[in-house]
């Protein structure tokens, strides 16, 4: 081989040497971006801790929408407070910011190992395909709303509500059930009463006639055949009770028999007006849950509005004053990423609801006496306001056509 073909030579494979070498090292580029997915498949499959599980409840359900214009969405029953038991306060909850603290402190020491979380709950591709295949991009009725609230906020409180029960040696698991079941189980629960009952008189008696719609009953199964009653929720969908209603419809303190109940002159202001019907429409709904509430019996409630939660206590001293708590959980979140906080999703419904619960593990147990005494004590609301509140809703839809869609606030 001449000196010139062997330089030649020489030279194509110094390009094949630098083709291969360019070829490997977009091999080890694949490899480097198929490691990386697969670490991150890896992280989506394992379990999730439990500030991670709020963290993803809330980013993949933050885009969901409700439909709040009342000609797009259905209408169910409205019902009645008339002639149920209602508070006479009703009461600002001001230590509810310190107790929520206190509670989800406790959650986070009790959730942590050697300064490390525990991973125990759903991994993020779970919660991920969870709430894509269950949940709508856009609700338009109560029923989608209900399933919206058992997917987004029952199923996770339940998951690590039980999970904090097993660790501190309260109970099994703790579970919601809807209020059809719960009122079956009171049903049979009366029946062992008859003679409690009949002693009670004629209110109590009533009383317990009536049927009152609540969505759900999260209850404590201590695993030995005793369910302990933690708490109350109900369900009002937003394109019934607005965030600007629910806000207009809450002060510090309001006396229900006279600022509410009896209170049939209809201001013709318009914004006197809208606080009016504001104020009768929210106390409408908690005096359906503090009956509920007297009825069970139960210290803690919240009603549900899918963009807020009001969160209940009836008073340890005086069962005629009931404090409440107004959040707006997405408004919260974004509020608390603005001032840089830590950790924004302590804000979010999940962490409020796993809080609230963790209120509710250490209520007393209330008896047949205590629900006794507060029934014959309690205030009536004897006016039914219904026929009243959907007249000016119809106004109101007249006069200025609701926004058609606001986001959920999970």
């Amino acid at each position: 081989m001449s000196a010139e073909s062997l330089h030649q030579r020489i030279k194509e494979l110094e390009r094949e040497n630098k083709g291969l070498e360019r070829e490997n090292k977009g091999l080890e580029r694949e490899n480097k971006e198929l490691e990386r997915e697969n670490e991150d498949l890896r992280r989506e499959k394992r379990e999730s801790t439990f500030n991670e599980v709020l963290e993803y409840y809330h980013e993949y359900s933050k885009n969901i929408k409700v439909e709040t214009d009342r000609k797009k969405s259905t209408q169910g029953e409205t019902t009645s407070p008339q002639g149920r038991s209602c508070p006479t306060i009703l009461k600002e909850w001001t230590s509810f910011p310190a107790e929520y603290d206190a509670a989800m402190a406790r959650v986070l020491d009790t959730l942590q190992r050697d300064n490390d979380e525990i991973r125990c709950f759903e991994s993020k591709i779970f919660i991920k395909q969870l709430i894509d295949r269950e949940t709508k991009e856009k609700l338009a009725s109560e029923e989608d709303l209900r399933i919206q609230s058992h997917i987004l906020l029952d199923m996770p409180t339940s998951m690590i509500a039980s999970e904090l029960a097993r660790l501190w040696d309260r109970g099994a698991k703790v579970v919601f059930r809807n209020h059809d079941n719960f009122d079956e189980e009171m049903l049979h629960a009366q029946h062992s009463h008859d003679a409690a009952t009949a002693e009670a008189g004629p209110d109590l008696i009533e009383f317990k006639k009536k049927s009152v719609p609540i969505d759900q009953i999260c209850l404590l199964d201590d695993g030995n055949e005793h369910m302990q009653r933690l708490f109350l929720a109900g369900l009002k969908p937003p394109h019934k009770m607005t965030v600007d209603t629910m806000y207009s419809g809450l002060d510090k303190e309001i006396n229900l028999p006279n600022d509410i109940i009896n209170s049939l002159k209809i201001p013709h202001d318009p914004h006197e007006k809208h606080v009016y019907t504001s104020k009768q429409m929210v106390c409408a709904a908690i005096t359906q849950a503090y009956d509920y509430m007297l009825r069970s019996p139960i210290m803690y409630a919240c009603v549900i509005t899918g963009e807020t939660i009001v969160f209940l206590r009836i008073d340890g001293k005086d069962t005629n004053i009931l404090h409440h708590y107004l959040i707006e959980p997405l408004q919260a979140v974004k509020a608390a990423a603005e001032i840089q906080k830590p950790f924004p999703f302590h804000n979010t419904a999940l962490a409020h609801m796993v809080a609230f619960t963790v209120l509710a593990f250490d209520a007393p147990e209330l008896d047949h006496n205590w629900q006794t005494k507060a029934i014959s004590k309690s205030a009536k609301w004897k006016v039914d306001p219904d026929v009243l509140l959907s007249q000016l809703h119809e106004e109101q839809t007249k006069e200025t056509p609701p926004p058609s869609i606001a986001r959920i606030r999970f």
